[in-house]
């Protein structure tokens, strides 16, 4: 057995301090009783045995299809959603100046999103949009933007969620629940009385949503405000689901 020496002094009293650890070794630290300098033996394994890595899953990839997919993401996903959202139906009260059909604002806030332009820059997607037939009208940046604070939006929006999800109902039997939130770009401000100093908070919201557990599609949702909890939520989620 070979002789452990300290490597400053070369002294044989020291003893045990812990372990230095990697992943599947460890090194152990030794302190001098002399010098009072640390240092360590030699790596050894963490494992009784050889330790022999899992090997890692592989899955196949059908890679013509997802290369179609792919390269018509685009294409798909405004023919998808225009049909979607030609499916809103809303009763609006329509006194006062004539209002934008609700099928195109919900069209043109869903694109937005997806596209993650600003209102303004949305309008030259929308063009080509409404010159495609995806839309009837072209909506200002604003009104695009002011539909988000409209309450009309959050059912007709759940609803498309909805039948999305409908293609898969022979393919998903497992779901599971679980919230997530996002920040705005608004702030709250308050006073910190035991300071005396002003504070800010960025306002966020919780979305709460049951999804499949083996494709992930989305089945139903809630938006609440960030500090509601997810228990209130589960039931109304799984009755939707099912």
């Amino acid at each position: 057995m070979e002789t452990i020496r300290c490597t400053w002094c070369n002294s044989e009293n020291f003893r045990k301090v812990g372990f230095r650890k990697s992943v599947d070794y460890r090194k152990q630290i030794y302190k001098c009783n002399n010098c009072k300098k640390k240092f360590s033996g030699k790596y050894e394994s963490i494992y009784a045995e050889p330790h022999k890595p899992t090997e890692r899953k592989t899955y196949p990839q059908n890679w013509p299809a997802y290369n179609t997919a792919q390269c018509q993401e685009k294409i798909m996903f405004l023919q998808i959603l225009s049909e979607l959202t030609g499916k809103i139906e809303t009763d609006r009260n329509e006194v006062g100046r004539p209002k934008k059909e609700f099928s195109d604002l919900a069209f043109a806030c869903c694109l937005k999103v997806y596209s993650g332009f600003s209102g303004r820059r949305l309008t030259s997607e929308l063009e080509l949009s409404r010159s495609q037939g995806y839309i009837e009208e072209l909506p200002h940046f604003n009104t695009v933007l002011n539909t988000f604070n409209q309450k009309e939006i959050t059912p007709a929006l759940q609803n498309i969620l909805r039948l999305t999800s409908f293609p898969l109902r022979e393919v998903e039997s497992n779901f599971a629940a679980d919230s997530t939130g996002f920040s705005t770009s608004m702030f709250s401000r308050w006073v910190d009385k035991r300071f005396g100093k002003d504070k800010t908070e960025r306002i966020w919201v919780k979305a709460h949503a049951m999804c499949g557990v083996k494709t992930n599609v989305i089945s139903s949702i809630e938006i609440t405000e960030g500090t509601a909890g997810d228990s209130p939520y589960f039931i109304p989620l799984l009755h939707s689901t099912s």
